[in-house]
């Protein structure tokens, strides 16, 4: 975070700041506020690749951290004739041979994605 000589607060990334202010002619006259900028810290599906036999289901592990903001992923299969995908839990059920991507994104930041190649034998 930063502050201007004026006052204003720019969030630069995720978290909480303390921010002071103090006069110039008495520094012991001061006061403090948290402030906190809301936003997506990181976010990561694994691992890179998953083999599935047809009929098989896998939902892969999600790291997902944030802050004030809510952790809606949505999921999307490249290739829905291989691999589908529960748009909500991200379950995904191997239906023929193959090889398809699946892509994972944060609803709250749409440049938060990730992505796991699904080979079906």
């Amino acid at each position: 975070m930063t502050v201007s000589q004026t006052g204003v607060a720019t969030g630069l990334t995720p978290g909480v700041a303390t921010v002071t202010a103090a006069l110039t002619a008495d520094p012991t006259l001061q006061a403090s506020v948290n402030m906190v900028v809301r936003g997506v810290v990181g976010f990561g599906i694994g691992p890179d690749t998953i083999t599935m036999a047809v009929g098989a289901v896998v939902t892969p592990p999600v790291t997902l951290t944030t802050v004030g903001v809510p952790t809606t992923v949505v999921w999307r299969s490249s290739t829905p004739a291989v691999a589908t995908v529960n748009p909500g839990s991200g379950a995904i059920t191997a239906v023929s041979t193959g090889r398809a991507v699946i892509r994972a994104q944060v609803v709250a930041d749409t440049t938060k994605a990730d992505s796991v190649v699904v080979l079906v034998a």
